[in-house]
């Protein structure tokens, strides 16, 4: 999200969140719509999001992660533009994912599980919820393992250019990603 914004800037674009769309949309945060409806649900208004940000002209989208997990997602984002991978290091990832509070899961599982905990509303249950808190960085750092390793595959066939955020700020991502752009004749210069 950093480096497009600097990017954006840079271009003299618009930078489109699809996140922040679904969350006006949805009139909630993202860990909400996760934790009360699940990621099916949150994947449904993602892919509303990407089709309204993809029928924009001249725009830099700032895709989830997860957003090329769906086939009309791909389609709509390969006909308006390139896709640009910013990757980081998984260590670098685990690190991002640790740091932001209240984060759904990657998965459901998770999900599932602390929402039979808060239903139950009985003492097991708040226990199996305090003992999961505590697990949570660890799963975490598991689950983006995973999830990486299952998307990687995806990432790596869709993508036009890939830059690493690992040895710059967002400033010198972005401008890798425009000598790039440039370089393979994608952007005037």
């Amino acid at each position: 999200s950093t480096v497009a914004r600097v990017l954006g800037r840079a271009l003299h674009r618009p930078v489109i969140s699809t996140d922040a769309l679904v969350e006006r949309a949805a009139r909630e945060k993202i860990s909400a719509i996760v934790e009360r409806r699940g990621w099916a649900a949150f994947r449904r208004l993602e892919a509303r999001a990407v089709a309204r940000a993809a029928a924009q002209r001249r725009v830099i989208i700032d895709c989830g992660g997860g957003a090329i997990l769906r086939r009309e997602n791909v389609r709509a984002l390969g006909r308006s533009g390139v896709f640009v991978w910013v990757k980081a290091p998984l260590a670098v990832m685990r690190r991002r994912v640790a740091r932001v509070a209240g984060r759904p899961s990657l998965t459901d599982a998770r999900n599932a599980a602390a929402e039979a905990s808060r239903n139950s509303g009985n003492v097991l249950a708040k226990s199996i919820d305090r003992d999961a808190r505590r697990l949570r960085a660890r799963r975490a750092s598991a689950e983006v393992a995973t999830v990486y390793r299952e998307r990687r595959p995806l990432y790596a066939a869709l993508t036009v250019i890939s830059v690493s955020t690992a040895r710059g700020s967002p400033r010198m991502t972005a401008d890798e990603i425009i000598r790039r752009l440039r370089r393979s004749r994608l952007l005037p210069k």
